[in-house]
């Protein structure tokens, strides 16, 4: 019986190292084996992104933080969240805003076999944007920064980018205080950073296990500015990177 427990212990400690090896070869930022992805860009500034909205529990509050703030963020917006709410995506361009693909369903990309569902996910946030928008989106973030060679040639050759992160919190069961969560994403910054926060849940409506980023938004800037750092688009920040 023992050791029939300590067998099944090493197998699910085996299984959980090769789930973290996966994790960082597949899905890690700054994993490198599938080709380049813009982590980055220079200088003093950074770029501070929204993910998995618009929704309109959070994403009204944070364009007026950022209007109060006078600084403009990238929104990569969930296709089936842009086609349920039109008006919020208009209220981020009318900001100064910008807005990018983040997949028409929040699908994790590995997952998907073939180049049609690829196109049908990657393309079809693409176009729920352009559709309203009357512009393509310039760069595309793969949700979970899952991406491999197939997801990485979809995304340029339907005329993107993609784009990863250089400081994002991780997922907690009961979210820290909000001083705490500001210093994990503070450490994380440098010159040329890309931040990420969420202003929604995998493009649903309502609330969502890390829709708490978004109070964070004007303690950030204001720690931010405090730094000297400015704030910029990804677009800004990759043309001149």
């Amino acid at each position: 019986m023992i050791r029939r427990a300590l067998r099944a212990a090493a197998a699910l400690a085996v299984l959980a190292s090769g789930a973290f090896v996966l994790y960082e070869v597949v899905e890690r930022p700054a994993s490198g084996l599938f080709g380049p992805v813009l982590l980055h860009g220079s200088g003093h500034r950074v770029a501070l992104t929204f993910d998995d909205g618009p929704n309109p529990a959070y994403t009204p509050a944070v364009l007026a933080t950022l209007r109060a703030h006078h600084v403009h963020a990238t929104f990569f917006c969930v296709g089936r969240a842009v086609r349920a709410h039109p008006g919020l995506v208009r209220a981020i361009i009318a900001g100064g805003n910008e807005v990018e693909n983040h997949t028409l369903t929040h699908a994790h990309l590995n997952a998907l076999f073939t180049r049609a569902a690829l196109v049908r996910e990657i393309g079809g946030g693409s176009d729920a944007i352009a559709a309203l928008t009357g512009r393509a989106p310039r760069f595309t973030r793969p949700p979970y920064g899952a991406r491999d060679y197939a997801a990485l040639a979809t995304i340029r050759a339907l005329g993107m980018r993609p784009v990863l992160w250089s400081a994002m919190l991780g997922d907690y069961a009961s979210a820290p205080a909000p001083p705490a969560l500001l210093q994990v994403l503070l450490a994380q910054v440098s010159d040329g950073a890309i931040i990420v926060l969420h202003d929604g849940d995998l493009g649903r409506d309502g609330g969502g296990g890390r829709t708490y980023e978004a109070a964070l938004a004007g303690p950030l800037i204001d720690a931010l500015q405090a730094r000297g750092y400015t704030l910029v688009t990804v677009a800004e920040l990759a043309d001149q990177a």
